[in-house]
């Protein structure tokens, strides 16, 4: 969570949801709906592993379900910026 922290947030380190929101702006859809597309990537990753045992990125499944978690908690610290 550490190292995809310091990615979402492009090194600024007092917003580390700045990915979300900037894609979000220059896309026209919410900081939830961004989150929902890398959620996907990651689903589609597992669902291809569950359906022939591969994985296309060099990652490993555990790294894919480490994303799932991490995205899980992604959305709760959105959820929380919209109190």
């Amino acid at each position: 969570m550490w190292d995809k922290g310091r990615e979402y947030s492009k090194g600024i380190k007092t917003d580390v949801n700045f990915n979300f929101k900037e894609v979000a702006k220059r896309l026209g859809l919410t900081k939830e709906q961004v989150l929902m597309v890398y959620l996907e990537k990651a689903m589609f990753s597992i669902e291809k592993w569950i359906l022939d045992g591969e994985l296309s990125s060099g990652e490993t499944l555990i790294s894919r379900l480490d994303d799932l978690r991490n995205y899980a908690d992604i959305l709760e610290t959105l959820l929380y910026e919209k109190d």
